[in-house]
């Protein structure tokens, strides 16, 4: 090979080549993006359209079922879910991976243009899914003085805080949730409006009329030239007062005759708290092209200078979020696992290699191969990640082969005598070819990662270009720089020189172990390659223990969880619960939490209730401060929080690494015959035949469905025939009702640059109540036409009723969703795919389910798809490798003898993972992926110098012998330095350690496991598959004999 000959006469060049990959991969570290986790692209759409005042059984048949039949036919589409609520219909649009998302998007929005919906629909709006469109960043405020109310926070939230924040960098959204907002309330008296003869539709009328601003054109004329501008819009509530509604009798009337004016604040929405004291709650979301931890130092900007706002600095701000933390905890474990792994190996090296110059050489490729790593990754736009840098410490053992391998055969060269410059060149030139494959076998595991559309390719596409980059570059050391340092400073070994060195009894007890290493290696194969009996039973034997072995491996889950110390508990209420009855739920778990003295793991709590149910954000104790795992942490809290009555609540660790929220377990039930069973028949089925079944399952907990009890509902039915002598229509009572109980905003009154809501509601002229009692609403005026107030009872009947809250269906089926949560692996010993495979087993002894259907959703489907395609990948990856050993042997046989390394590791795999608690994650799987390439090596090295002593004439069974006792320094000291770079990865339980420990697992362990057995099945099975080879063709040459001569004959 002429590189190594260019190296070595070229030696400026080299190295200042080497020296422009290093500066660029160092300028590049600071260049990217720093992140959690990579971009990850989910080809998924969301259509929302909101139609005001509308109920959900009138949201799916006016809105969703006309948009699913438009949307059902989109190009690429894989499954489409929705979900009708009262005024929103939200359809979740899946497609296939690999879809163009901006051309989807495209798409979508054509197809809407076509679609007919009610007048008072608001238009569609289409956005992407975006997993990581998550809060980045909690706080809360209060007073801690007292002197300024929660409404006086949120206002001082609105006009000062929130700009200020969305003015920062990389900020995309501040939301604001606890106390009121400043409102302007019409109180409107129907007795009044009744006596002087004004309907309401008149007085919304009015107001609009009355409260106007616009343009009346210019004059013209002289030097200047005026806009003429009318002002008629009210400033404050003595001008609302003083709105003309009405004229009677030339008397006019305003609206203060027939309604009270407040200056006062909304209804209460939300509520928020921070470890049970009342606050204003702030969450940020950044943009997606920001950087997570330079947004969060700008927004700590903003707060740390707030006093400089005139803001009193009695003011208090608790963070409960923070993702910067966990991202920077996260890259620190990686960062300093690697600089570990660096030491560990260089430490190593020392002791086989027994020379500093060479350690040195070896030792300086591993940093040079990290460092430039990161100029690819920034020349593809790559993320600093933590998958990324999990990459590059797995890379930490696998950069060394190449300099390993490539420096022994240079060392032995002196040893022979040769020149330096001779040596370096031969050395190279010897091994390089073998180098260059098993460099390549490594690469091409890793290649259906990065060109398989999936989930595994978005999740680990980082972690496997990481790996790809590093040992391109170490190959480049290996080829160039290696070669050309090692002729300037290795000089010819002086055996006399040795014995003079302060090192002298070291490395005469190490280069003792080696010959004897090498000689019982040797022993064992000699035995083992002269009876074929023994060869063939230990080959048998190995490979049938392997592939019993593999029974043992845990259950598939799709990401571990780890030891975040972070906990969302949420609080599911019955439906139509009152906001003061889930805040007093809300109130009972916190004061569990932080008034048990039994209870000590939790650091804060963060609380946001609505009507709809209330979220608690449990931040825990840093790690060192717990008695416990997060795992046993999270089924206390569960167990503690069973005795609260009159609500459901569920307790899940936060997941930074999941897609999607909500509980692992998520199946869709549908029936197959829709006019046999209606919804409510799927529900009543899903909640006392499957939900029962279900929970009896181990490693299933707090299994629910759908709410199969209605919202509760005064269905008010109009009286078609009385509308009509009244001279009616549905819609003036729909208006009417519309004003009176719920209340409208016509009209906004501006107060420094702030829209300010003003409402219109109906009121009682002597109480505050408004119309809420049914006894009031039956007495509610309806003007008519005809210049008549009528009461609705006599136009109307009012009947109680439920109503559906939600209505979900999936792929143009309704559906019922069923829930689980999961019980931790830790405790009780199932993984998710352990759970659902029973699940899936247990539908089909459910009586009557033949007649439905089902979609795994959430975690659980991914799960599923995830294992799908690390198989196939796995399948693609063993076929690249042997596809590469195949062109470097030309051999289809000895190719197939070295494959024989990668089941020999599933014994290695299986222990890895139950020693380090590890299940079979996505990442031990990928893991397990990368152990087919890296296995394979040892034996390229001995099959490759095999043939060569094979080629110069030396016997099959003495070449395996003399190849296999030759190698084995280099194999002991590529795996040791593999094992020992990954092993601060595999040992670090620091934040985002959980990421990649499972992918660790399985190659540390294959390797353990792979590497001694290799040494031994390897040469057996290559003398099998050889001799099988040779009667093969003995048997073409005899059958070319045969015919050769009959065909003579004829």
């Amino acid at each position: 090979m002429q590189i190594a000959r260019f190296a070595v006469n070229r030696p400026v060049t080299v190295l200042m080549i080497t020296i422009l990959m290093a500066l660029m991969g160092g300028l590049s570290i600071f260049a990217l993006k720093v992140e959690l986790l990579p971009n990850i692209s989910i080809p998924t759409l969301v259509v929302v359209t909101n139609n005001p005042k509308t109920s959900a059984d009138q949201i799916e048949k006016d809105i969703t079922i006309p948009l699913e039949g438009v949307l059902n036919s989109t190009s690429g589409l894989k499954s489409i879910v929705s979900s009708s609520l009262e005024e929103q219909s939200r359809i979740l649009m899946e497609f296939e991976w690999g879809r163009n998302i901006d051309y989807a998007v495209a798409e979508v929005k054509e197809r809407l243009d076509g679609v007919e919906l009610p007048d008072d629909a608001k238009d569609p709006f289409v956005w992407r899914w975006d997993p990581g469109a998550e809060p980045i960043f909690r706080f809360d405020i209060y007073d801690e003085s007292g002197k300024a109310s929660l409404n006086d926070l949120k206002k001082l939230a609105e006009d000062t805080i929130k700009p200020k924040i969305e003015r920062a960098p990389g900020v995309g959204s501040v939301k604001i949730f606890g106390g009121r907002e400043r409102e302007f309330q019409i109180r409107v008296f129907m007795d009044r409006l009744v006596s002087n003869g004004i309907p309401i539709q008149q007085l919304i009328v009015a107001l609009k009329d009355e409260h106007l601003n616009s343009k009346g054109g210019a004059i013209k004329g002289g030097i200047i030239d005026y806009n003429v501008r009318f002002l008629g819009e009210a400033k404050n509530k003595n001008e609302l007062e003083n709105i003309i509604v009405a004229n009677r009798g030339g008397r006019p009337i305003r609206l203060i005759d027939v309604a009270g004016v407040i200056d006062g604040l909304t209804e209460v929405s939300t509520y928020a708290r921070f470890n049970g004291k009342p606050t204003i709650g702030i969450t940020v979301e950044k943009t997606s092209d920001a950087n997570s931890v330079n947004v969060i130092s700008n927004i700590n900007n903003v707060l740390g200078n707030l006093k400089d706002y005139g803001i009193s600095s009695s003011l208090i701000t608790e963070v409960s979020k923070d993702d910067s933390k966990y991202i920077i905890e996260s890259q620190k474990t990686v960062i300093t696992s690697i600089i570990q792994g660096i030491l560990l190996a260089s430490i190593l090296l020392i002791i086989f290699l027994r020379d500093m110059r060479s350690t040195i050489i070896i030792a300086i490729c591993l940093p040079f191969s990290l460092i430039a790593a990161f100029s690819l990754a920034y020349a593809v736009g790559l993320t600093r990640n933590v998958v990324l840098l999990g990459g590059l410490g797995l890379a930490c053992g696998l950069v060394l082969d190449s300099a390993i391998v490539v420096i022994d055969s240079i060392y032995r060269q002196l040893e022979l005598g040769k020149p330096s410059k001779e040596a370096a060149i031969y050395g190279t030139n010897e091994i390089g070819v073998a180098v260059i494959a098993s460099t390549i076998t490594t690469l091409a595991v890793f290649l259906p990662i990065i060109f398989f559309n999936g989930v595994m390719k978005e999740i680990f596409k980082d972690l496997a270009l990481a790996i790809i980059f590093s040992i391109i570059f170490s190959l480049v050391a290996g080829m160039l720089f290696i070669p050309m340092i090692a002729s300037r400073i290795l000089k010819p070994v002086v055996k006399e020189d040795m014995k003079k060195t302060f090192m002298s009894k070291i490395v005469s007890y190490l280069d003792r172990f080696d010959e004897k290493c090498e000689n019982l290696l040797g022993s064992i194969l000699n035995i083992l390659l002269k009876n074929n009996s023994i060869k063939i039973l230990t080959v048998v034997g190995l490979l049938v223990i392997c592939g019993f072995s593999i029974i043992f491996i845990p259950g598939t889950e799709f990401l571990p969880k780890g030891q975040v110390g972070e906990i969302w508990v949420e609080v599911d209420p019955p439906i139509g619960s009152s906001l003061d009855f889930v805040d007093s739920k809300a109130r009972e778990i916190e004061d569990l939490f932080l008034n048990s003295e039994d209870i000590k793991y939790i650091q804060k709590i963060a609380t946001q209730v609505s009507n709809d149910g209330a979220n608690l954000f449990v931040r825990l104790k840093h790690g060192e401060q717990l008695e416990m795992s997060v795992q046993e942490i999270l089924q206390d809290i569960r167990m503690r929080m069973q005795n609260i009555p009159g609500v459901s609540v569920y307790a899940n660790q936060a997941d930074k690494f999941g897609l999607g929220g909500g509980a692992p377990i998520q199946i869709k039930i549908a029936s197959k015959v829709p006019e046999k069973y209606s919804l409510e028949d799927v529900r009543q089925y899903a909640k006392y035949e499957i939900v029962p079944e279900i929970s009896m399952i181990k490693g299933t907990e707090s299994v629910r469905s759908d709410k199969t009890e209605g919202m509760p509902e005064l269905s008010v039915v109009p009286l078609r025939d009385e509308l009509s002598d009244r001279g009616l229509t549905p819609d003036d009572i729909s208006q009417t009702i519309l004003t009176y109980v719920y209340g409208i905003v016509p009209i906004t009154v501006k107060d420094k640059g702030k829209e300010i809501d003003v409402k219109l509601i109906g009121a009682k002229e002597h109480k505050s109540d408004i119309y809420h009692s049914i006894p009031e609403l039956k007495k509610l005026k309806i003007a008519s036409p005809f210049g008549m107030f009528v009461n609705l009872s006599e136009v109307t009947e009012l009947e109680h009723t439920e109503g559906d809250s939600i209505i979900e269906r999936t792929d143009r089926s309704p559906t019922v969703t069923l829930r689980s949560n999961l019980i931790p692996y830790a405790i009780a010993g199932r993984t998710l795919g352990d759970v659902v495979g029973e699940i899936k087993t247990k539908f089909m002894n459910i009586s009557g389910f033949e007649d439905f259907t089902f979609w795994l959703k959430g975690e659980s489907k991914y799960n599923q798809e995830a294992y799908h395609d690390t198989l196939i990948s796995l399948a693609v990856s063993m076929v690249l490798v042997y596809i590469v050993m195949c062109s470097q042997f030309e051999s289809l046989i000895h190719s197939l003898a070295v494959m024989i390394t990668i089941p020999l590791s599933a014994p290695g795999i299986v222990l890895g993972l139950l020693i380090c608690g590890e299940t079979r994650s996505l990442s031990a799987m990928v893991g397990i992926i990368a152990l087919a390439g890296i296995v394979v090596n040892n034996g390229i090295i001995i099959v490759s110098y095999t043939n060569t002593l094979r080629r110069r004439g030396m016997g099959k069974n003495e070449a395996l012998i003399a190849s296999s006792k030759r190698k084995l320094r280099s194999i002991l000291v590529t795996t040791l330095t593999t094992l020992l770079g990954m092993l601060p990865i595999l040992l670090g339980m620091g934040s985002g350690s959980e990421m990649y420990r499972g992918c660790t697992a399985a190659i540390f362990g294959g390797l353990c496991v792979s590497t001694p057995l290799s040494l031994i099945a390897l040469p057996a099975f290559y003398s099998v598959i050889d001799d099988i080879g040779d009667f093969i063709g003995f048997l073409k040459l005899k059958m070319s004999f045969g015919l050769s001569k009959r065909m003579g004959t004829n």
